[in-house]
């Protein structure tokens, strides 16, 4: 559409590889399906570009009751780099009760 986009910011993937490779943290980077300013695609594109090998076969589906109500789709890559989408962000609220769905080393956050 013409639309150019000039970065604020320095390419912080960098320090991402660095850190993610000490095998100190998971990281959970989220994006909603619904979100226009940071869309899911470019999430998508920014955490492959880390170069992680992707585990547990690509994406896959991720669900808010373990059953049927599909709530985004998760990848899971090496080093407990984990990179979730949310489908629509009403859902956000109850995928932050259900992070143990997809990690269950990781506590869900408070609601």
């Amino acid at each position: 559409m013409g639309a150019q986009y000039t970065y604020g910011h320095a390419d912080s993937r960098p320090w991402y590889r660095r850190v993610v490779q000490q095998d100190k943290l998971r990281i959970l980077i989220f994006s909603g399906d619904a979100d226009t300013c940071v869309n899911t695609l470019w999430s998508e594109w920014w955490t492959s570009e880390l170069g992680l090998a992707e585990i547990e076969g690509g994406w896959r589906a991720w669900t808010v009751d373990n059953e049927t109500a599909m709530a985004g789709y998760v990848t899971r890559y090496e080093h407990s780099f984990d990179f979730l989408t949310v489908r629509s962000m009403q859902l956000l609220r109850a995928a932050r009760r259900c992070v143990s769905t997809v990690s269950p080393r990781l506590p869900p956050t408070a609601s």
